[in-house]
Parts: C-alpha cells; structure tokens; sequence
C-alpha cells in the first residue's frame, strides 16, 4: 500500500481499468465517477494517474486547452500526426480513437464531413469504409447504414448508436440537428427517444404531481419525477419557486422545522442544541407569544422557569452582540436584535442571550442556562446534558469561503471557472457547496465580475 495514497497499486489499476470505455479511453470524469474517493485521494497528492493508466495499456483523454478543437488548424495537424503514425490516411473510427472530443467537431467545421478533412490535411481518404464522400446526404445510401442498426423498424437511441458508429451518428446530428430528427425523417422510431420539453407539458406535470403529493421540495420532487423533468424545468424556468410563481399557486414553505424533546418544534439547529441541554439539566421551558401592555407582541424563543418560580426568556441568537458583522443582513440582524433587547428592559422582562460562540461550547452553553434558571447541577447532570447535545459541527462553506475560492481560481485562469476547473483546481466539496447554497455559474460569474 502506498503511504502517499493509502490505496494499493493493484486497487488502482482496477479501478482505471473499470473507469476505461470500449475503446480503452479513460476520461477524468469516467475515472471519477467509478470512484471518487481513489480519484481525490490521487489528485490530491499529486499522483499522475494518466502515466499509471498509459502504463497499463490504457489511452488517456487528452487534455487540451478550451475552444482548442474549435479551430480547423488543430483538427488538420492532429489528422495529419495520426496518419504519419498509422502509416496511411486514418478511418473516421481511427480519429475518433484517438481523439473522442475532436472527432465530435469534426462536423460541424468541415462542410464534407471527416474526408473533407482529410483534403484540407492533403490526405487521401482511405476507401475501406466503403462509404462515398458526402455519403449522409444521399438518402438511399443512409437508409442502408441505418437498417444494419434498426431492428423491426425501430433504431437504438442516441448514446447507444454512438458507441456502435460515432461517426454515422455525427454525420446524422450535423445533417439533421440531432439523432432523433434524422431517424424520423427517415421513417424510423427511436427506442427510449428524448422528450420534447414545453412549457404547457411542464406546467401540466408539475401540476399533476402537486395534486398528488401536495407542496414538494426538490429533493422530494427528484423522488416522484425524472430527472430529465428536473432538468427541462432548470432550463425553461431557472428553479421549482419561478415556476410554482408562475403558475400563482400558494407560496412554498421553506421553513424547517425540527422536534424537540419537549414536544414543541424549533426553528434552527441552534435553537434545537438549547432546547436539548433544557430538556437534559431538567429546566421547564415552553415557546410562548408575550402579550404587551401597548398592543405590540413578541415571541421570545423560549420561556423557563427559575427555582423561584420567576420567568425568564431565552432568545437564541444568529449574530453576537459584539461580533464585526461580515454583511448588511448581519448589521441589520443586530440592530433588530437592540431594538428587542430595549423592548425586554422596557417591559422589565429579564432575557438572556444565547450567543454563536455559546452554541459552540457545551459548556458555556450549560453554564449560562444554569445561570439564567438560578440553578446548580450535579456533575452526572452537566455529563448527560454534554453527551446529549454531542459535538457542534460548525458550518464549514460560509457564502464568503464559496465566493473567495471561486475568486481565487478565477483569478488564476483569467476568467470564471468551469464545473471541472472547480473540481480540478478547488479544495474537495466546493462544487456541492456552491450549489446546496443556491448559486448558479452565471449568476456568481457577474457577482464576482468574472463574467465574459
């Protein structure tokens, strides 16, 4: 086992070796998704895992800089690099072997297809594919390649006809706009075909998925609906509220809420740790709204009872009093929080506030709620409460580490990140992070001023 990985050598072969395709490519993302702890483990140490894939017989996905494949000039000497190499003018299925990302380009810049590459490259095109320059556009020609894969009628779809003949499903895409079309207007059905997205087909799902099941999170909705209806409603609406708005249903609640062992709910982590150490030192407490003498209300977070029998109130806060506040929302909380407090001392109600720092010690935490009941503990007490409230884990991806990390790779490259480059150059977690906290590429790109 290596001390450097913690991974043997033969357990890493394995894993590339199951990442490879047919072709025995092996891609960082395929190689990632076999197995993402091998993966981290390796880039983080600075293990070249590509020399270790090439070394086991295996092609590696080259990398090349962004948009390189979409200058003709590339595509020309890379075919010219392969036929030196092979020795004679390479098929289409050579090129896509050699070069997968390339070879989908190929198309799209040359109105001839890959033998009009070959003539720009000064190659002549090697015959024993059997198929006539410009062949795709001759519709006898094309039924004939497209019956060897139709099976009553019917053709696999898109990504299985892909890994069979990339290049006859290329030359379909750049002939038709995609797959499907090009089937279809040659009189075949797609098994599994995509499906066309609209926003009446959206909004009639979604619907339909409502009366069912009543108001969904995401994640509940990801539970009951594809994920290709997730996505069509990511990109015809942006998120599940702008098209809950559209639709003018009621507002979704967001709020959650948690279970405290007295039996009433609470509305953060922090306020359910106060709740549970109350509930463990045995001081009574209950959530009440305060009725004042001038028709105003407040709702403290909690109410205890001292060993006197006096009321206290507990108010669990977000911002310490004199902590530096990092945002407006921050300074807005805590000139709330003042304005509360003077409400408290004009009504001569005794509070007590439970600050950040508080919540992250238990035994602050402890200490001060005694305080506040008028009570002392016994040692096995304060232990149960300490083992009941377990270990605080404080939030790790704050807004500002998200946007701090994205800014720094930015800078590096020169512009905004790209999903890969935020795995690729970011500390582990940071692409999860960033979208469990709501952001999305584009939107972060202007906030930063990374945008194009």
């Amino acid at each position: 086992m290596s001390k450097k990985t913690g991974y043997t050598e033969e357990k890493i072969r394995t894993v590339l070796h199951q990442a490879a395709d047919q072709n025995g490519v092996v891609r960082a993302e395929q190689f990632r998704a076999t197995s993402k702890a091998v993966y981290q483990r390796l880039v983080q140490n600075e293990v070249d895992w590509r020399k270790i894939a090439t070394d086991e017989g295996l092609q590696v996905a080259s990398r090349v800089p962004r948009g390189h494949w979409s200058d003709p000039k590339n595509h020309i000497e890379a075919v010219r690099a392969l036929a030196m190499a092979l020795g004679h003018s390479p098929l289409r299925e050579d090129y896509a072997k050699a070069n997968p990302s390339a070879n989908q380009r190929v198309d799209a810049l040359f109105s001839g297809g890959f033998p009009a590459l070959l003539e720009a490259a000064g190659l002549e095109p090697h015959k024993a594919s059997g198929r006539a320059d410009r062949w795709v556009y001759d519709d006898r020609l094309l039924r004939q390649e497209l019956d060897q894969h139709a099976d009553d009628g019917a053709l696999p779809k898109a990504s299985i006809i892909r890994q069979r003949d990339s290049s006859l499903e290329a030359l379909v895409r750049a002939r038709f706009g995609c797959w499907e079309a090009g089937a279809q207007a040659m009189g075949y059905e797609v098994d599994g075909a995509r499906q066309q997205w609209n926003r009446e087909k959206i909004k009639a799902m979604y619907l339909a998925a409502y009366e069912r099941h009543g108001d969904l999170s995401l994640k509940e909705l990801a539970l009951v609906a594809s994920h290709a209806f997730l996505r069509a409603v990511q990109r015809e609406y942006g998120s599940i509220d702008n098209l809950h708005k559209e639709l003018k249903m009621p507002p979704k609640n967001h709020k959650k809420a948690y279970r405290a062992p007295q039996g009433y709910t609470v509305d953060s982590q922090a306020e359910l740790r106060t709740a549970i150490v109350l509930h463990a030192l045995r001081i009574p407490s209950s959530r009440v709204t305060l009725e004042l003498g001038d028709g105003k209300r407040m709702a403290p977070d909690f109410r205890i009872e001292t060993h006197a029998g006096q009321d206290v109130y507990i108010e669990v806060l977000m911002v310490g009093e004199d902590d530096e506040p990092e945002n407006e929302r921050e300074r807005a909380y805590q000139e709330r929080w003042q304005e509360k407090k003077a409400l408290y001392a004009a009504h001569d109600l005794p509070c007590v506030a439970i600050e950040p720092r508080d919540i992250r010690h238990s035994e602050r935490l402890i200490e001060k709620l005694g305080d506040a009941a008028r009570l002392t503990f016994s040692a096995a007490m304060v232990e149960t409460a300490r083992r009941k409230i377990g270990c605080y884990s404080p939030v790790v991806w704050t807004e500002q580490r998200i946007e701090g990390t994205v800014l720094a790779i930015g800078r590096q490259l020169g512009r905004m990140p790209t999903q890969s480059e935020l795995r690729r150059y970011g500390p582990p977690g940071i692409l999860n992070a960033l979208y469990r906290r709501g952001y999305r590429l584009g939107v972060l790109a202007m906030k930063l001023g990374l945008a194009d």
